[in-house]
Order: structure tokens, then sequence, then C-alpha cells
């Protein structure tokens, strides 16, 4: 029988995966943490770049050869060379990003993780999003929950680079209280903050952007390991509503403008 540790080198050595996951590295940072259930045991390997297929196969020799070893990018776009003293004068990009975890329910000794109330609140938080017209991706993050996104070339330039980690926090915790979304992590914002690599291996699942439907309808199993060795690569990243990206821009500030009141907004003139 294949053990998942198998499973999972044989899932980074195919080419469309590898092919897909460049384009998810390629100015971002890599980095490789190794869990045991919610906590980050040994060293955290961090600052890494990748920008060929070649290149990503060494950094997995070398720092993911573990079964729970985890890959993350960076929520920052990252001008190369970068290093971990130059990485914000580096920064040339921060996403939007909203993550929701379900709670580990342990019980007879078994262990379930709850992925309905994720699930539920990241519906309703889209279904806003597609209210104001606002381009955004989501993600199933391979253990106990989503992610949604919202990339930074939908974001004005307004909200400068190196503050939208504390703006994005507060509008995070305004939404949180205002939509009732109580697996909404909101504290989870630093200018060096990192989400999970889509398409990479998590705990025996692959972390997989879904369609609003493939969410609607989602079953975890059909993103188990077992199951997406067997099936070609296809996947939604971004849900665009096919409007321009002034017109995003423009529909950004709106929702934005909706979920945050700031005592100071000098520092968000046009």
């Amino acid at each position: 029988m294949t053990t998942l540790k198998e499973l999972k080198s044989e899932w980074y050595l195919r080419e469309d995966v590898l092919k897909e996951i460049i384009r998810f590295t390629k100015f971002r940072e890599v980095a490789f943490l190794t869990k045991k259930g919610d906590k980050t045991v040994g060293t955290a390997i961090r600052y890494k770049t990748c920008w060929t297929e070649r290149f990503f196969t060494i950094l997995l020799e070398e720092y993911c050869q573990e079964e729970n070893t985890n890959i993350y990018i960076s929520v920052g776009n990252i001008m190369f060379p970068f290093t971990k003293d130059t990485f914000k004068e580096k920064l040339s990009g921060y996403d939007l990003f909203f993550d929701f975890d379900g709670e580990v329910i342990k019980k007879d000794k078994k262990e379930f993780i709850d992925l309905e109330s994720p699930k539920r609140d990241t519906i309703k938080l889209i279904e806003e999003l597609i209210k104001f017209k606002i381009p955004y991706s989501v993600m199933y993050t391979g253990r106990k929950g989503f992610q949604i996104r919202v990339f930074s070339k939908n974001i004005p330039e307004k909200y400068k680079i190196l503050e939208r980690d504390k703006l994005f926090r507060k509008l995070a915790e305004n939404i949180k209280k205002k939509l009732k979304l109580k697996t909404l992590d909101e504290k989870q914002y630093l200018i060096t903050q990192l989400m999970k690599l889509p398409l990479s291996y998590c705990d025996s699942f692959i972390c997989t952007p879904l369609s609003y439907k493939e969410l609607k309808d989602f079953d975890k199993w059909n993103y188990h390991i077992k199951n997406m060795i067997k099936k070609p690569i296809t996947y939604l990243l971004e849900n665009n509503f096919n409007i321009t990206t002034k017109e995003s821009k423009t529909n950004f500030n709106k929702f934005y403008n909706k979920y945050n009141k700031l005592k100071d907004k000098s520092n968000l003139k046009e």
C-alpha cells in the first residue's frame, strides 16, 4: 500500500502540478513549516525564493522530507532578490486575505474538525464580495478551513503597502463583528504574513482553489491526496466578474468604506 509520504512525493513530481505551483511562488517568499497539530515544531525555514520547477524540487529535497511539513508563500508580493533584512523595502504588493478555521473536536480519543462552520462563514463573506463585485480567490487550506484572497492588483494604491497589515486587521475585526463570522481569524495580519501555497500538500489533503459552486458543494474527501493524485489539475484561481482593474479598485473602496470607519483618513486620500 502506498503511504501518504509516498503520495506526497508523487504529487510534487507531477509536471502539471509543478508548473502551476511556480505560478504561485514567483515574486513571493516561500517558507517551510513542520507542524504537530496547530503548532510549529523545529525550525521554520523562511525567506526562500523559487522561480523554476527545478529550484522548487531542490527546496523540497532539502526542507520538505517530513510528511507533516507544509509549504507557505507570503501574502505580500516581493521584488527579487530579497533577504529577511530587506523584506519590507522589497514589498511591491500585499493582498487582502481572510482566514477561516474550524474547531478541532476531540471525542472518544478521536479528532474531528468542524468544516461546516468555516464554510458557512466563508460563503457569507463571499456573498458580500459578490454584491460589491470584488474579484476574489477562495481556497480550501487542507486541514481546518478556507481562505479568501483579494489580490493586490485589485486594491487601490492609496492603501499603502506597509500599512495594509494594520488597515486590513481592523477591517477583518469589523467584518467579523458586523457579519457575525465566528470562525474568521482576525489576528493573522503581519507585514510578513504567510499563507498556504495553493496546490501544496497539507495533512493528507491538497490546498485547492475553489469556484463558488465547488465551495457550496464542498466535500473535503474530493481533495484528499488519494483522489487528487488521479485527477488532472483544474481550478479557478480568481472569480473576476469580467471587470477592469479600475472598476475592481472602485468597488474595493466602496466595500472598505462600508466596513471600516477610521478616525484619521489622511493616509487614504487619493
